[in-house]
């Protein structure tokens, strides 16, 4: 059965152009999820569970796309109006991306509670690149397929590449060897669903662990701490409406019916704060590393990494890790350098 579906793969690869070109979307948004599981040297989460959540995502991406339009349809709004694209796809889509990691917390509880900061960032990964793949699989489609109408033909005059430069040209996000691609829009950037689906879940992952750290402190700095905690992920997750929003609204248009501002003012704030989208996935990178930082630690207490970084192994390099590991703040003395 295996052999045989990899042929009609095979055969569909050979004889039709478009199907090349949405599978190059999986390939692209698989890899972006090799590269972040390889990246995150402090996980505890198999290579396993991590496919079967971009797996698991994938199909559900179709029942956000139908959740999306009922939603739509309710409010009296077409799916390809201005409103349903930049209101109801960024704040439908960024919140159902995270229910995978939600029935996970049902199905197995115990495992959940036992996840790691670098293990909810890996998870959110695979979360957003699952519902990217279809996404973009689907873009790729329509814009090889459809027939453009006056402003398609108009944006075909716009752009000179051919083959697969059509498709950045008229918008289709690109993936390369990179684990930051994906992103589309040069003035407003959206860093793809794998990284902002990773920042809210990673911010969460990473709350969840200073929370535990400063559980039984006392003073001003365990209250600051630990709001900060409560307040970081729903942060997290505004911000990746946010982008999305103003991926929508330059794509359709609205920007030119509201005189080139955002459409709402918390939006427009939230967009100048952070910079209009770019450095996505530099702040990814900077949360893994925070997230490693923790990880390390509840590993090392727990006995797990002196293997790994102490001096029973690593040779010199591991010995310099040891050394700079326990100098880190955090990490020296009894108590959360936090807290």
């Amino acid at each position: 059965m295996f052999l045989l579906a990899a042929m009609v793969v095979l055969l569909g690869l050979i004889v039709s152009p478009t199907f090349r070109a949405a599978l190059g979307a999986w390939v692209g948004c698989l890899w972006l999820v090799l590269c972040w599981f390889a990246l995150a040297r402090a996980k505890t989460v198999s290579w396993v569970l991590v496919s079967g959540v971009l797996a698991a995502a994938m199909p559900w991406a179709g029942v956000i796309a139908a959740i999306s339009t009922w939603i739509s349809e309710r409010a009296q709004v077409g799916v390809s109006y201005t409103a349903a694209q930049v209101v109801v796809a960024p704040l439908v889509e960024e919140v159902l991306k995270l229910v995978p990691l939600a029935v996970l917390a049902l199905a197995a509880p115990g495992r959940v509670r036992r996840l790691l900061a670098s293990d909810w960032l890996v998870l959110g990964v695979a979360c957003g690149a699952g519902f990217e793949a279809v996404e973009e699989m689907a873009r790729r489609v329509a814009i090889l397929e459809t027939q453009p109408g006056l402003f398609g033909a108009l944006d075909l005059l716009t752009c000179s590449y051919q083959g697969v430069g059509d498709l950045e040209c008229l918008g289709a996000s690109m993936f390369s060897l990179s684990p930051f691609s994906g992103q589309t829009g040069e003035y407003l950037v959206f860093a793809g669903h794998a990284i902002l689906t990773g920042l809210a879940a990673g911010t969460l992952g990473v709350a969840i662990a200073i929370w535990r750290r400063c559980g039984g402190k006392a003073g001003w700095r365990r209250v600051v701490a630990r709001a900060a905690c409560v307040l970081a992920p729903p942060w997290a997750l505004w911000v990746a409406m946010v982008d999305h929003s103003g991926r929508n609204a330059s794509q359709y248009g609205a920007w030119s019916q509201t005189g080139d501002q955002a459409p709402w003012w918390p939006v427009g704030v939230t967009s100048t704060l952070t910079l209009g989208g770019h450095g996505r996935g530099w702040v990814l990178l900077a949360l893994l590393s925070v997230a490693w930082l923790l990880d390390v630690r509840t590993l090392w207490e727990g006995g797990y990494t002196l293997s790994i970084e102490g001096s029973d192994g690593g040779g010199r390099l591991g010995l310099w890790r040891e050394r700079r590991i326990k100098r880190c703040p955090m990490i020296a003395g009894d108590r959360c350098g936090w807290c």
